[in-house]
């Protein structure tokens, strides 16, 4: 019975790099000499898949877009509050004024 080994493989996967490991066990897959070969590569390629997560998608708000803008201006050294619009009825002319 012959045991198959990628030592590159095998760091990847000690590191938890799962996608890299699969698709490195993809390439020991297609140099395989037997089908037990073959096998056992599939194997831990479908191991190395299986234990691939995605991060979970984060909803941005407009309030987390602001913070960034904010963040952003105060880092430039300018302030926030004299960017961001103030609808108040001294600004809006006596026209058009609200009621």
């Amino acid at each position: 019975m012959t045991v198959i080994t990628d030592s590159v493989a095998q760091k990847l996967e000690e590191r938890g790099l799962w996608r890299r490991a699969a698709t490195r066990w993809a390439e020991v897959l297609l140099h395989a000499e037997t089908d037990r070969e073959r096998e056992e590569a599939a194997r831990r390629r479908a191991i190395c898949i299986s234990k691939t997560r995605r991060m979970p998608e984060q909803l941005v708000t407009f309030g987390d877009v602001k913070k960034a803008a904010d963040r952003t201006l105060k880092e430039m050294g300018i302030n926030p509050q004299d960017e961001w619009r103030n609808y108040s009825f001294s600004d809006a002319g006596d026209d058009l004024a609200l009621p």
